[in-house]
């Protein structure tokens, strides 16, 4: 009975571990502390976010979290817009060349329920299709985890 319990503890252990995910489109590495569910059916074709929630307001909302989201028939400029029109403010937006892509690279800070959120995107294109990183993190847990979610915000590549 231990040792199946020490297997599932060190199991549970390793998906927090870094881990770089590769599909047929896009590359990003996970960093350390983040969970990327495998089997999930909300559509996006990637996923992570930490174990730990907020405090006090933000108990229902985890410390940090990242989201894939590919656009059909969409433009950078399109999906930028809206996210300017959502955001509380822009704290940063820069274009920068990755090979021959243009990628557009945005900071934002937003209430989300009530509770101060800072998110980087990163948006680039490929043909008719506009895929769109998005990785929030609770203003209260910005310092812990500002170096890991631009090292996955860099990560982000298409093939």
């Amino acid at each position: 009975m231990v040792y199946v319990s020490t297997r599932i503890k060190r199991s549970a252990a390793a998906a927090y571990e870094p881990e770089e995910i590769e599909t047929d489109e896009f590359s990003v590495t996970k960093p350390e502390g983040f969970l990327h569910p495998l089997n999930n059916d909300n559509g996006l074709p990637f996923e992570a976010y930490t174990k730990e929630f907020g405090e006090d307001e933000a108990r229902k909302v985890r410390h940090a979290w990242a989201a894939l989201e590919v656009h059909e028939n969409n433009s950078p400029d399109g999906i930028i817009e809206g996210i300017k029109r959502s955001a509380g403010k822009v704290l940063n937006e820069e274009t920068i060349r990755e090979g021959d892509r243009k990628v557009y690279l945005l900071e934002t800070e937003r209430l989300e329920n009530g509770v101060p959120v800072t998110t980087l995107y990163k948006i680039t294109a490929d043909g008719s299709r506009v895929y769109e990183m998005r990785i929030s993190v609770l203003d209260e847990q910005k310092d812990a985890y500002l170096r890991k979610i631009e090292e996955m915000r860099d990560s982000f590549r298409l093939k």
